[in-house]
């Protein structure tokens, strides 16, 4: 856990995939909802981390009988997580061909 109180998967390069938010303070005892957040600019395309945070989205809705919604409450699919993952490897194309790819030393200046 990190001081903002947000969770992070690891990426076994000293680095994270994505993050797990409570919404909520660290002293709450429960949450009604947890958001998966994954920061595409600073992730390279190779550490696959939408991957990882869908498969985890899965394992949590599974264990905890809840389902997987975006942003505005809208529940979502696998074949709209799918067209989402293909989306983000768009965008990674796109960070590509504009010499700055993700993930990279020049990435992480930009974005973070």
């Amino acid at each position: 856990m990190r001081p903002d109180g947000r969770f992070v998967m690891p990426d076994g390069a000293g680095s994270f995939l994505f993050s797990l938010s409570t919404n909520v303070t660290v002293a709450a005892e429960t949450t009604s909802r947890l958001t998966l957040l994954l920061d595409v600019p600073c992730v390279a395309p190779e550490k696959d981390g939408f991957g990882a945070m869908a498969a985890c989205a899965r394992s949590l809705a599974s264990r905890l009988d809840a389902c997987i919604v975006d942003d505005g409450n809208q529940v979502l699919s696998d074949a709209q997580l799918a067209e989402i993952g293909a989306q983000v490897q768009s965008f990674y194309g796109e960070m590509q061909a504009s010499q700055i790819p993700a993930g990279s030393t020049r990435a992480l200046r930009l974005f973070n």
